[in-house]
């Protein structure tokens, strides 16, 4: 019963809440990801044990399987603890969480103080990838057009749940402005005009159209830089030899020189 109650209070508090807007009301979980990642993600909260089928799950189930190796499953199979020893563990571990750690919540004007923010608080962590500050960006700046918004959303979900997005978005860059500085990706893309530099109340129609076509035109380029790196050439009439296609993959850094 316990052990029950436990479970009942950490779902119904923490993990999930009830939408009384809805009617009748319907259960929803606190968190939402992405569009790529939210059903395995609710899938993974039932135990259902789904299968990965992107990059970003594969990370996801690796924390899950992570903090319930480390965290939960020693005190499940310990034999010497009894059922009431468990329980009151597992509330420890949970009351640590809860009550010794703290989350700071800080609110920018715009996208370029987040990105500034977040490295100068981070600079000994990871960087925040490129990738996911274009992604923000974009997203943010389609507000009035949210149909046209979840259509961009799903193409960078695809784009991003790959582990070699940062290499591409790299040698997408430097196909446009031929030579491109290690650091400040994100600003790189911004000062070569790939997409729109407005504020999100002012954008107008031919800005969301820019944005439409840029992310269209980067799920195609993304096939054939994924064609390239696993060793199949893309075009089908082409006049290249060996060595010129060997050439061009050393040069998108997909093989060793």
């Amino acid at each position: 019963m316990g052990k029950n109650t436990l479970v009942v209070n950490l779902n119904d508090y923490y993990l999930t809440y009830t939408d009384t807007r809805e009617r009748p009301p319907v259960q929803k979980n606190r968190l939402t990801l992405s569009k790529i990642d939210n059903e395995f993600y609710k899938e993974l909260l039932k135990n259902n044990k789904p299968k990965p089928k992107a990059e970003s799950h594969k990370r996801i189930q690796q924390a899950w399987d992570t903090i319930d190796k480390r965290l939960i499953r020693n005190i499940l199979k310990n034999k010497t603890l009894t059922v009431s020893d468990k329980i009151d563990h597992l509330q420890e571990i949970k009351d640590k969480l809860i009550e010794q750690s703290v989350v700071i919540h800080i609110t920018c004007d715009d996208l370029d103080g987040t990105y500034q923010l977040f490295e100068v608080l981070n600079d000994r962590g990871r960087e925040l990838a490129t990738g996911d500050f274009l992604r923000s960006t974009t997203l943010e700046l389609l507000e009035k057009n949210p149909e046209l918004q979840n259509n961009i959303s799903e193409i960078w979900d695809k784009i991003l749940s790959k582990t070699d997005n940062e290499s591409f978005l790299k040698s997408y860059l430097t196909s446009h402005i031929a030579k491109i500085k290690r650091t400040n990706l994100h600003k790189q893309f911004k000062e070569a005009n790939l997409f729109p530099s407005s504020k999100p109340e002012d954008i107008d129609i031919y800005e969301q159209e820019k944005i439409k076509n840029r992310l269209i035109n980067l799920e195609s380029q993304y096939e054939i830089f994924e064609m390239i790196s696993e060793g199949n050439w893309p075009y089908l009439n082409s006049s290249c030899c060996l060595w010129e296609k060997k050439r061009l993959s050393m040069l998108i850094g997909l093989i060793p020189a």
